[in-house]
């Protein structure tokens, strides 16, 4: 299970420096807490909060592609 821990967070922190070359971090995000729910078998995230996380990352792309 640490190696998972480790991989989510290393995903995360590309997601943070993926927006400097052009790839969506949000998205990263989502996928990757999509992955660490499959894997872990929804222990510790509830489909509740990933869709929760996909409308919040809904909602980024909707403001970023108004402004």
């Amino acid at each position: 299970m640490v190696a998972l821990d480790i991989a989510l967070v290393s995903l995360f922190g590309f997601s943070l420096l993926s927006n400097f070359y052009g790839f969506p971090g949000n998205l990263t995000i989502v996928l990757g807490s999509l992955f660490y729910a499959v894997a872990t078998g929804f222990e510790t995230f509830s489909i509740t909060f990933l869709l929760t996380i996909f409308a919040i990352f809904l909602l980024f792309e909707f403001l970023e592609f108004l402004l």
